[in-house]
């Protein structure tokens, strides 16, 4: 236990310079290790509280993914004409299994397959909705990396957030959209026809 300053009625209490320590019988101690907090050293962060932007999964890099029950591809260069545009996106997620309505695309030629469950992002527009004749991406399915929940990916200057084993989110700026096995919706410089 510390030792004590004493004060006497003939003056103010000496001011303490060094603690010293003592044990019962009088010896003196060394002084005890400081206490510890349980998640680390004094003066080290707390951990952070589950969704804050602390605890956010750091982002990775990668061109193409898919969702973790593998039914929504993502990735750079897609093949098709999304949301009845011409020029080709950068990026786009399609779902194979998705019961979302088609938009309108009248640049759809006759036999070519139309899916409403895909959204792509070009030069300052997002679409959804695609005409294609084939595979969307130059990267096969089955060498696509699996994200996992709660993910961060950064495919280029698109940012994906994986929502949930179905749903994804991306967006690069003002433009965006969100993906799921049922639904998709969109923000930003909308040019699908609908």
């Amino acid at each position: 236990m510390p030792a004590a300053a004493c004060s006497t009625d003939s003056g103010p209490a000496p001011t303490v310079t060094e603690m010293i320590y003592v044990d019962a019988d009088g010896n003196t101690v060394a002084p005890p290790a400081p206490e510890m907090p349980e998640d680390g050293p004094r003066g080290a962060p707390a951990p952070a509280a589950p969704g804050s932007s602390a605890a956010e999964a750091p982002v990775i890099a990668l061109q193409f993914f898919t969702t973790p029950d593998g039914q929504i591809y993502c990735g750079v260069e897609p093949a098709g004409s999304f949301g009845n545009q011409d020029a080709r996106p950068d990026f786009a997620c399609v779902t194979t299994t998705a019961s979302i309505p088609k938009p309108v695309m009248s640049n759809c030629v006759p036999n070519i397959t139309r899916l409403g469950g895909a959204g792509a992002l070009g030069p300052g527009w997002v679409a959804t909705g695609v005409c294609t004749g084939g595979w969307f991406f130059r990267q096969d399915s089955s060498q696509m990396q699996a994200a996992e929940v709660g993910q961060r990916i950064a495919v280029g200057d698109v940012t994906c957030t994986v929502e949930a084993a179905d749903a994804v989110q991306c967006s690069r700026g003002a433009e965006g959209f969100r993906l799921s096995s049922s639904a998709i919706s969109v923000s930003g410089n909308d040019v699908t026809v609908s």
